[in-house]
């Protein structure tokens, strides 16, 4: 997410403006959702976009953001011919919700991050240091 704040060139905006750090840290919330009220939750966040000089930017961000982790939305038909309606449908985003989504795992008092298993490579690294022989593996 950072590495695309960068990109589009709010990294001014995103270090110098409170309020507008504030707007681009939302959809990080999402994450602590409830999976079934991601798409209305992020449909609100958007509503709070400001109408200034960095809207341009921060829909640009908002897109993304969308494309990637909830898929964009396309105008389709509906399948019935007689009241052929056109129908606002998403598509499959790159990351899927239940991949990123954390809410299940707060309730359910899961590790949200892989960080225990990283300080345990760490410590195991340690000890052995580099190249080490298989007897000291056994040992």
């Amino acid at each position: 997410m950072w590495r695309h704040i960068q990109n589009v060139g709010l990294t001014n905006i995103y270090r110098n403006s409170s309020i507008h750090r504030f707007i681009l840290k939302f959809p990080l919330v999402l994450a602590l959702s409830p999976e079934k009220d991601v798409e209305s939750s992020f449909q609100k966040i958007k509503e709070k976009i400001a109408d200034d000089d960095s809207k341009s930017k921060i829909d640009e961000f908002f897109t993304y953001f969308e494309d990637t982790y909830l898929g964009s939305t396309k105008l389709v038909k509906s399948s019935n011919r007689r009241n052929a309606r056109m129908v606002e449908q998403r598509t499959e985003p790159m990351f899927e919700i239940k991949l990123w989504n954390l809410h299940r795992r707060v309730q359910e008092c899961i590790p949200r991050t892989n960080n225990f298993v990283e300080a345990w490579h760490n410590s195991f690294s340690n000890m052995l240091k580099s190249h080490p022989l298989v007897y000291k593996l056994v040992d």
